[in-house]
């Protein structure tokens, strides 16, 4: 991606801002930027959680094995389909 290094310093001024400094200092210049749209089994990154049933979100929540947890804005039984649910599933 040509203009991965303006999206890289973008997000760290901005998480710069957030944790004083931090994100640059801690930053190792090693990234992957994913293009969800591209990948075999995501194809793009819409949900159509809206149609989904409370009670079936909730069996989604659940951790497998205690080892594999899933967030984004499906999983937010409340607020689903924006930023708000993916980041309060998190």
């Amino acid at each position: 991606m040509k203009n991965s290094s303006l999206i890289i310093n973008s997000l760290l001024n901005d998480l710069d801002q957030m944790f004083q400094g931090k994100a640059s200092a801690a930053f190792t210049g090693n990234y992957i930027i994913e293009n969800w749209g591209q990948h075999k089994f995501t194809q793009g990154t819409w949900t159509q959680a809206i149609q989904e049933k409370k009670s079936q979100l909730k069996i989604l929540n659940k951790a497998l094995k205690n080892k594999v947890y899933f967030a984004g804005e499906i999983y937010d039984v409340y607020r689903q389909m924006g930023v708000p649910g993916a980041i309060l599933s998190g």
